[in-house]
């Protein structure tokens, strides 16, 4: 029997307030183009993550 190797994992959250993602962005220094995508992408190198940001309160990681 081989051992479970998990490659891939997805988690949503939601936040009660909304987000201003431009105000997030021009702080952070992460591009944000509303008009390319509704979302504010947040990669981080290590651990490798990717996090979708929506001015809803949204999460997705």
């Amino acid at each position: 029997m081989t051992t479970p190797n998990v490659v891939n994992l997805l988690a949503t959250s939601r936040f009660a307030e909304y987000i201003d993602l431009e105000h997030f962005s021009d702080e952070t220094g992460l591009d944000f183009d509303p008009d390319r995508f509704p979302g504010m992408t947040y990669k981080i190198t290590d651990p490798k993550v990717c996090a979708l940001i929506f001015r809803s309160g949204r999460i997705v990681i």
